[in-house]
C-alpha cells in the first residue's frame, strides 16, 4: 500500500511536459482536474485502507493522465512529433483557465484534451472554437456540449447509440422491451423513430410467453432488481426446454456483485457498455504490464486509465493524418464512431461495445 501511494503521490504532481519539440510538432494541450490540494494535503500515514485513498483522488483524473502518457509514450515510438502541454483546471476555477488560453502556445495547439467538470467545459470549448482548436470531451454523457460547436468531439454515445447497435445486430428479431424505466424510453424511441416492431410488457416472467418461433427472440432488460434475473432464469433453467432468446441486460451487473453470473450462464446473456475492457486482449495485456511498471498501480475504467489511453492515442493520430480515421488503432475501452449531423455542430461517438457473456467468459462482439 505505501509504494502504490508514494507512486500516486509523485504522480499527481503535475507539471507540463515537452516531448521531441521542434517546428514540425503537433502541439497538444490536457486540461485535467487533478485536484491536487487534496492530495497536498494528504497524510500518507493516515491513508492505509483503499478507502482512504479513494477519498483523496476519488475526484481527481490521475488515472487518465497515466493512461494517457502511455500513449504518447507509444505514439513517440512510432515517429511522431509531439510539444505535450498538462494543466491543471479544477471546477469552478475560470481564472486559471483565462491564465491557460492567455499563453500563445496554448493558442496555436492543434488539439486540446479535456476532460474537465461539466461546468467547465462549456467554458472551454468557447475558447478553443475561438482559437479553431479541435477539443476533445472524454467523459461527459451531455449531448448539449456539441451544439454550435463544431471543434467539439464527444466520446460518450447518445441515448439512441444502443439500441441502433441491437438492431444492426439483430436485423430481423423480434425485440421485447421487459420493464419501464428512462433506459427503457430510449429503446421505444428509437425502435418507434425506425418502425422497428417491439413489444413492451412490465411483468418480471411474462416476456416467455412473448417469444416467436418464427425469428430471433432478443429480450432488453429495462428493470431495476437484480432478483428480477435471478428469478426469471432460476424458473427457466427448471424447464425441460429452454425458450431461445438473446438477452440484454443493464451495464451495471457487469461492475456490480449482487448477482451470481452463474446463474445466467444456461443462457444468450449481452451487454451494451459505453466502456469495457477485455483483460484477456493481448493489447490490453500489454497496456496493463505498461502502466503497473512504470505507476505502481493497476489501471482500470474507474480511475479512466483507459479512456485517458485510448482518447490520446486516437485523438493524436486523427491529427497527425489530417483527420483521416487512423485504421491501425483498436481502442482497449470504447468502440469510436464519429458522426456530425449538422455542421454547425460537433462530431459525438456513436460507437457502443456490444459484449457478450459465454460460459462465464466476457467477449466483445462489436
Amino acid at each position: 500500500m505505501k509504494k502504490i501511494l508514494v507512486a500516486l503521490l509523485m504522480f499527481a504532481c503535475l507539471t507540463p511536459s515537452i516531448h521531441a519539440q521542434n517546428s514540425a510538432a503537433k502541439t497538444v494541450v490536457f486540461l485535467l482536474p487533478m485536484n491536487s490540494g487534496n492530495v497536498e494535503k494528504a497524510v500518507p500515514a493516515n491513508m492505509r485502507e483503499p478507502k482512504d485513498i479513494d477519498n483523496v483522488f476519488g475526484r481527481s483524473l490521475v488515472g487518465f493522465w497515466g493512461g494517457a502518457q502511455i500513449a504518447i509514450d507509444e505514439l513517440a515510438t512510432k515517429g511522431r512529433h509531439l510539444n505535450i502541454i498538462a494543466k491543471e483546471l479544477n471546477s469552478n476555477d475560470e481564472a486559471t483557465l483565462n491564465a491557460i488560453f492567455s499563453e500563445t502556445q496554448v493558442q496555436k495547439a492543434n488539439l486540446i484534451v479535456a476532460p474537465v467538470s461539466k461546468d467547465m467545459f462549456p467554458k472551454v470549448a468557447v475558447l478553443a472554437q475561438r482559437y479553431k482548436i479541435p477539443v476533445v470531451n472524454p467523459l461527459s454523457n451531455n449531448s448539449d456540449i456539441i451544439a454550435g460547436n463544431p471543434f467539439v468531439y464527444k466520446m460518450r454515445p447518445p441515448a439512441d447509440a444502443r439500441p441502433a447497435i441491437l438492431a444492426q445486430q439483430f436485423p430481423d428479431a423480434h425485440f421485447i422491451i421487459w420493464g419501464k424505466n428512462e433506459f427503457a424510453n430510449d429503446y421505444v424511441n428509437y425502435f418507434t423513430a425506425n418502425n422497428i416492431s417491439f413489444k413492451n410488457i412490465e411483468e418480471e416472467s411474462s416476456f416467455t410467453a412473448q417469444l416467436s418461433n418464427d425469428v430471433e427472440n432478443v429480450v432488453i432488460a429495462c428493470t431495476e432488481s437484480n432478483n428480477a434475473y435471478a428469478q426469471v432464469a432460476n424458473a427457466l433453467a427448471l424447464r425441460s426446454t429452454l425458450p431461445s432468446f438473446h438477452w440484454v441486460l443493464p451495464e451495471k451487473i457487469l461492475n456490480e456483485n449482487g448477482l451470481d453470473l452463474t446463474i445466467l450462464s444456461p443462457f444468450s446473456i449481452y451487454f451494451l457498455s459505453d466502456f469495457f475492457v477485455d483483460e484477456q486482449d493481448e493489447s490490453t495485456k500489454v497496456f496493463i504490464d505498461s502502466f503497473t511498471k512504470k505507476y505502481h498501480t493497476t489501471p482500470s475504467l474507474a480511475n479512466f486509465a483507459y479512456q485517458g489511453y485510448d482518447a490520446t492515442y486516437f485523438f493524436i493520430e486523427l491529427i497527425c493524418n489530417d483527420f483521416h480515421i487512423p485504421k491501425d488503432f483498436s481502442p482497449l475501452a470504447c468502440q469510436l464512431k464519429f458522426k456530425r449531423l449538422n455542421k454547425a455542430d460537433g462530431f459525438e461517438n456513436h460507437g457502443v461495445r456490444l459484449v457478450r457473456l459465454e460460459y462465464l467468459h466476457y467477449s466483445v462482439i462489436k
